[in-house]
């Protein structure tokens, strides 16, 4: 039996035609794995974005307390809930885990003793509800820090007291 022998003109040596094959099915092999390897990357990449569809109904993506409590913005309500003068922007009294801050463009001092004794406690607040809309933030990561959409009372204007029937924790 005779062995074929080939000529390898890259490195200049001999090689036999078994080593050849076994060398090819090995690198076709390879090649495969990594295609494979390539292609489920590129399917789970989120950052490739699927073909919307036409006859979708758009998202609403407001949240829970934005859909309870938007259809009442602008009108002077009455609200009742757990009053705080540590909220993430100021004063707030939470309402079924929906924060309505109390904040003013103008002026407020909270330093009054009639406001650190609501502390903790159930408050009635009436006044004109307002809401508080930031914009979105951009694409990517953000290098800022962004304050989020929020319902609010001008506390000037608006009146706020110790509940006489506390909401029941």
């Amino acid at each position: 039996m005779s062995r074929r022998i080939l000529r390898d003109p890259l490195f200049n040596n001999d090689i036999d035609h078994k080593d050849m094959c076994r060398w090819i099915k090995l690198e076709c092999r390879n090649f495969l794995i990594g295609a494979t390897l390539f292609l489920a990357a590129c399917a789970n990449n989120a950052s490739i974005s699927p073909v919307a569809d036409p006859h979708q109904s758009p998202v609403d993506k407001r949240t829970a307390c934005e859909k309870k409590f938007s259809d009442r913005v602008d009108q002077i309500v009455t609200l009742t809930g757990r009053f705080s003068l540590m909220g993430k922007f100021g004063p707030s009294i939470v309402i079924d885990e929906c924060a309505f801050y109390l904040r003013s463009e103008q002026a407020f001092e909270w330093n009054d003793d009639k406001y650190s004794r609501m502390e903790g406690k159930s408050v009635r607040v009436t006044g004109t509800l307002r809401f508080k809309r930031y914009p979105a933030p951009p694409p990517g990561p953000v290098a800022e820090a962004r304050a989020p959409s929020h319902f609010y009372f001008d506390p000037r204007i608006s009146r706020i007291e110790l509940n006489e029937y506390p909401a029941k924790p």
